[in-house]
């Protein structure tokens, strides 16, 4: 499993669960936009973070998608 976060908590729940990790921190604004709902936030950001990760891996799309 690829981690886009930077979390030390969430690398280690992910852990604990048994996943093995590659880590592929994501370098991108987390701020609120005007006028954004909590839910809107939260799915803007796994969607930018799984992005970024993915670009930077140079993988082709989004598992999921397609």
């Amino acid at each position: 499993m690829i981690l886009a976060s930077q979390s030390p908590r969430r690398r280690e729940l992910l852990e604990q669960a048994g996943f093995e990790l590659s880590l592929a921190p994501a370098d991108i604004d987390e701020s609120r936009l005007p006028g954004e709902r909590p839910v809107e936030l939260v799915e803007r950001l796994a969607r930018e973070k799984a992005e970024a990760a993915l670009a930077g891996l140079g993988a082709a799309r989004l598992a999921g998608q397609g």
